[in-house]
């Protein structure tokens, strides 16, 4: 039976992040209110194919995804999240 070492350790690996982390949600939460009133400012009248709680659900998903891959900065969240969604040329 092979015995296990130092590198099959869990100590070994990074900690995962964490993503309740104060640091962390109030970027979040800063890059979703900064991408959410340069969607809200850039509504066409008529133009609303999804409704406002898609829309809210696709951009915390959109931000979470980003998390996720190591982005934590508030500025770069948003810069990334609008050219997710196609408006990384809007600003306020």
């Amino acid at each position: 039976m092979p015995h296990p070492t130092a590198a099959d350790s869990p100590a070994s690996q990074s900690p995962a992040p964490d993503y309740c982390d104060h640091e962390i949600t109030g970027a979040v939460e800063e890059a979703f209110n900064e991408v959410w009133a340069v969607i809200k400012g850039n509504d066409q009248p008529g133009s609303e194919a999804e409704t406002e709680c898609e829309r809210r659900v696709e951009l915390s998903r959109i931000l979470a995804e980003l998390v996720v891959a190591g982005i934590t900065d508030p500025a770069e969240l948003q810069k990334q999240a609008l050219a997710s969604l196609g408006l990384a040329n809007l600003s306020q």
